[in-house]
Formats: structure tokens, C-alpha cells, sequence
């Protein structure tokens, strides 16, 4: 009888340890942060890259995790591949970086700061008393592009 006990024990061994599945499920994306949280432009082709962690259940960071970047208002920014986002009009827009269905945001602003003003004609001759002529100005950022929607 102990000799069948035993048989028996080691075919459940056997048939248990043939169903065992020693992989190991990876890891679920639980929530994503996007970094940094928010970034303001001053400048049209400005650019900040931008970066993404995931998180599993216990909030522990997620290796080799691919994002997909986008964002709210392409008029305003613009995001690569890569998580390199650049201001292309004044304004506001989320960028969102997204993995698995799970996605974390950050917010940019894009306000062009002045730094040039440029006035045409550069020079000019008035004739006489009563004489006037049109000026135009227009102000540009650091990468000299005509700013847009300033308030003085």
C-alpha cells in the first residue's frame, strides 16, 4: 500500500510540475506620468524634450516601456516620437504620452516674448514743416519670428 501511496505521489509530482508555467506575466502599465508637468514657450521653434515613466499596480517604474506622444492643439505644439515637443503658435495644448492605453499629460503654454522690434523705414526725411510720413513696426521673438497676440 505505501509503495502505491508512493507511485501515486509522484505522478501528481510529475503531471504538476509538466502544468507549472514558470513564465511570468509582465508586468500592466497602471498609470503613466509625462515630465515635466508643464513648460512654457517664449519663443515660436522653441523646443523641451519631454519624458515618460510607467508604473505598475505597486508603483514601481516600468523598464523599457514605449510611448506614443501626441498632443491637443497641433497649432500650438507639436510632439515627436520621441517625446521633443516645439511651439509652433501662441497658445495652450496638452501633450499626452501613452503606453497600453493608460496615458499621462502635461500642459505647455506658448507666449511669445519680444525681444526685437524692428521699425520701417529705417530712416526717412521729412521735407517740411506740416510733412509726415507712415511708420510700420514689427515686433519678433528670439528666433525672429513677427510675434503674434502681444499685450503690452
Amino acid at each position: 500500500m505505501r509503495c502505491c501511496n508512493l507511485a501515486l505521489l509522484q505522478s501528481a509530482v510529475v503531471l504538476l510540475a509538466a502544468c507549472s508555467d514558470d513564465s511570468v506575466a509582465p508586468p500592466i502599465v497602471l498609470s503613466v506620468e509625462a515630465t515635466p508637468e508643464t513648460a512654457t514657450f517664449t519663443a515660436l521653434e522653441e523646443s523641451h524634450q519631454f519624458s515618460a515613466v510607467a508604473k505598475d499596480a505597486n508603483g514601481h517604474e516600468l523598464q523599457g516601456v514605449e510611448f506614443d506622444w501626441s498632443t491637443s492643439h497641433g497649432d500650438v505644439a507639436t510632439a515627436d516620437g520621441t517625446g521633443l515637443v516645439t511651439a509652433v503658435g501662441n497658445g495652450s495644448a496638452t501633450i499626452s504620452a501613452a503606453s497600453e492605453g493608460i496615458s499621462g499629460s502635461a500642459e505647455v503654454v506658448v507666449r511669445q516674448a519680444v525681444t526685437s522690434i524692428v521699425v520701417t523705414p529705417a530712416a526717412d526725411t521729412l521735407m517740411g514743416m506740416g510733412d509726415y510720413r507712415w511708420l510700420s513696426a514689427a515686433a519678433s521673438d528670439r528666433n525672429g519670428h513677427i510675434a503674434t497676440d502681444v499685450m503690452s
